[in-house]
């Protein structure tokens, strides 16, 4: 396998912050009337850290039927829940283009299929 990158974010669930409204005033919009900024709202699968460059990090030309393993650390600060947190693992090719991806929470694990 050559030319794939592989992308890797962690991402919160639950966050809750003021979120501009662009639909306030458009009537067949779900955020109708609920003015702008929307406050307290809730935002999921917000982009906390990028493992990877934030596009990928380039895989070294790999063999057929051989795993790619690489590993990432990072220090998470007291303010993240780590029970809303996810790891997101996406392989593009060189133009970005996603070839597959996978999601976990936290702390379980997944096969790449």
């Amino acid at each position: 396998m050559s030319g794939r990158k592989l992308v890797v974010y962690l991402v919160e669930d639950g966050l809750v912050a003021p979120q501009t409204n662009y639909f306030d005033e458009v009537e067949d919009s779900p955020y109708y009337g609920l003015g702008d900024p929307i406050e307290n709202f809730v935002h999921n699968h917000t982009l906390r850290h990028s493992f990877s460059n934030i596009v990928g990090d380039e895989i070294p030309t790999t063999p057929a039927l051989v795993d790619y393993i690489t590993n990432y650390s990072f220090e998470l600060p007291q303010s993240f829940v780590v029970e809303n947190l996810h790891i997101v693992a996406i392989l593009t090719d060189m133009d970005n283009n996603a070839i597959n991806s996978q999601h976990v929470h936290l702390g379980d694990n997944v096969s790449y299929e």
